[in-house]
């Protein structure tokens, strides 16, 4: 029964989505104020009709429904009720239901907020033709809501690898950066329908933009630990085409994040930041179109499904009909102050710009090349880590060393005496990390670059923050040093784990050790452990540093009913030099035990790097106090409307 209404409630939202669209069409042709206000309350309806449907899911998923189809192919008897709950973005179904009912919550808290402004009114006609596709892929292709004809008496249960902390908190989080980001699509797409010349749109989606690229990252944060600690291979990211799908919108929304501040401040970039957002919105369908379609192989896709195709056409519609108003709009939209040095603040953030969008731009290449080798030759070729490191770490590096620099530079530009005054201390302290480094033997030539600009850039920031007198009127600033700070300590941490990474493997008979790095590693029993729905056996591991007992770690295999393969438990042993990283590879005879240990130096740098840029991500977020503030860019723009309508 709650099937059906679930069904029933999805078709009307469907229908009230197409009549707002008209109504919105009506009111904005004719300036019917009432014809807007039933489009605004449209949007409201399909919010509460949306907010029921996933009500309904959560319900069936709680009572263990086993005739919905969802239900029974997600959950099952003994599944715990916090894994049942996180089932209901296990699959795809209930993950596009999420995606559709994040974006409702975002369009209904736009209309609240802004309901008599006109640019707002023509964002709110671009959401609801969203949300209408949403809702017919959820309707027609992808229902959460189909019953079975024969009611099984149990669930197929969830895949064990997705039953961790991470992976309950991971998808929504990526979703919601997803639906986030159609936010300022929806206001790039109104302020070029109006012909708006000021940057009121930047203004209305800078927050929105914030928030979605916070959660965003988040969500790939979120997804490294879990691959770091669940997929039992010793590493966190493995460029698979999956995990590059949410990066690349991620990078061009980190550029878009950085090239609408010139907007904001100098009326710059205008026309590069509606081409930006179009690429992060389309970006999200495409990483959607990866993980759904099949075209890819990867370890975190979705089975093959008949949605792929339907993606790709609203990104190839949308694309081409955005471009057509972008270049119909060419005069408004090139319209805006000029780079005068590039040796200024503004030099830096254009560079920033270009470099975020080649490392996108290298990693899409990567990811689809599989697709582009196919279609010129016979087989298909995938490129592995090589690639992308190679390609991406000078890029990288000479990010991070603008990062730094951005700190330093003034508006406009800066003289050679000022700009050599701020970079004394930091070139200092780097020059003699420099040396310090090279004198202890280190002779990897990436990991004294990346050890040294990371320096800078800390020192740097440092420095900068001393000079911030109060922090709750210089938020965005200083929520922007931390964020730069956390990306200093991230790559720390990725440079000390990729390059000094210690791998071993080993058999161990009961009673013997092997010593690796500074940790000896004692193999002392096997121990058993039967629950009903899981058999898990672990390698019980005495871990000495220095003859002194630091540990006992039980990496282990755990086998699932529904499954014919074994899954591994890692053990890891955490330190702010290193972590110990073992993996239970299984039994090779009656006492002996196969074991792959890694030592991965320098990652709890990249744990706390990442922590502390969401920290000031979350910095930035905390609203202003509601004055009215008028840019200087804005009150030209302003003027020079004026005297043309006179003229």
């Amino acid at each position: 029964m709650l099937s059906e209404v679930g069904n029933i409630l999805l078709m009307l939202s469907g229908l009230i989505g197409v009549y707002s669209i008209i109504c919105y069409i009506i009111g904005l042709k004719k300036n019917r104020v009432d014809f807007t206000t039933s489009g605004f309350r449209g949007i409201g309806a399909i919010f509460f009709l949306i907010t029921a449907c996933s009500a309904i899911l959560f319900i069936l998923l709680i009572k263990k429904d086993f005739s919905n189809v969802y239900v029974a192919s997600y959950t099952s008897s003994d599944l715990p009720i916090y894994y049942t709950i996180s089932a209901f973005w296990a699959g795809q179904d209930g993950s596009l239901l999420l995606w559709l009912w994040a974006l409702s919550i975002f369009s209904f808290i736009i209309i609240l907020k802004k309901k008599n402004d006109e640019l707002t009114t023509y964002a709110s006609l671009v959401l609801l033709v969203v949300e209408i596709f949403l809702i017919l892929l959820v309707l027609l292709l992808s229902n959460p809501f189909r019953r079975l004809i024969s009611i099984p008496v149990d669930g197929a249960g969830m895949n064990p690898l997705l039953q961790n902390i991470y992976m309950i908190s991971h998808p929504p989080m990526i979703f919601i950066g997803y639906a986030g980001f159609t936010i300022p699509f929806a206001y790039a797409v109104a302020s070029l329908l109006k012909k708006e010349r000021t940057t009121k749109w930047i203004k209305e989606c800078r927050l929105w933009a914030i928030f979605s690229w916070f959660f965003l990252g988040l969500g790939i944060f979120l997804g490294a630990k879990w691959a770091y600690v669940v997929l039992g291979w010793g590493g966190y990211w493995s460029w698979d085409p999956v995990e590059n799908a949410s990066l690349i919108p991620w990078l061009i929304a980190t550029a878009f994040l950085h090239s609408i501040m010139l907007e904001e401040r100098k009326g710059m970039f205008k026309f590069w930041n509606l081409l930006l957002i179009l690429f992060v919105f389309e970006l999200c369908i495409f990483g959607t179109f990866i993980t759904r379609s099949g075209i890819l192989s990867s370890v975190h896709a979705f089975a093959e499904s008949n949605i792929g195709i339907y993606l790709l056409l609203f990104i190839i519609i949308s694309t081409i009909l955005y471009l057509f108003l972008l270049f119909l709009r060419l005069p408004v939209s090139r319209n805006g102050a000029k780079l005068q040095s590039l040796f200024s603040k503004e030099g830096f953030f254009l560079f920033n710009n270009l470099i975020f969008v080649a490392i996108a731009f290298i990693i899409l290449l990567g990811t689809l090349f599989p697709l582009i080798s196919g279609f010129f030759g016979k087989t298909k070729i995938s490129l592995g880590s090589s690639f992308y490191n190679q390609a991406l770490a000078p890029l990288a590096l000479v990010l991070l060393l603008l990062t730094g620099l951005c700190s330093i530079f003034s508006w406009k530009k800066s003289s050679f005496k000022v700009l050599a005054t701020k970079l004394a201390p930091s070139l200092i302290v780097s020059l003699i990390l420099f040396v310090i480094l090279i004198a202890s033997g280190l002779r990897n030539t990436g990991a004294i670059v990346a050890f040294t600009v990371a320096c800078f850039i800390i020192v740097s920031i440092l420095i900068e923050l001393t000079k911030i007198k109060s922090i709750l009127r210089s938020r965005r600033k200083y929520g922007g040093y931390i964020v730069h700070f956390g990306i200093a300590l991230m790559c720390i941490g990725i440079t000390g784990s990729s390059i000094f990474k210690i791998e071993k493997q080993t058999v161990l008979k009961k009673g013997e050790n092997i010593k690796i790095g500074r940790y000896s590693i004692f193999y002392k029993d096997i121990e058993e452990d039967e629950k009903p729905g899981r058999y898990k056996l672990s390698c019980i591991l005495d871990i000495k540093s220095n003859e002194r007992s630091v540990a006992e770690l039980k990496p282990a295999k755990l086998l699932y009913p529904n499954s014919e393969e074994p899954f591994t438990e890692v053990a890891v042993l955490s330190t702010w030099r290193e972590d110990l990283y073992i993996i239970f590879a299984g039994l090779t005879g009656k006492d002996s035990t196969s074991l792959n240990i890694y030592i991965t130096p320098l990652i709890f740098w990249l744990w706390l790097g990442g922590f502390l840029f969401l920290l000031g991500s979350l910095i930035v977020m905390i609203p202003y106090s509601k004055r009215k503030k008028t840019s200087k860019i804005d009150e030209e723009i302003e003027e020079l409307v004026k005297k043309e309508r006179k003229a």
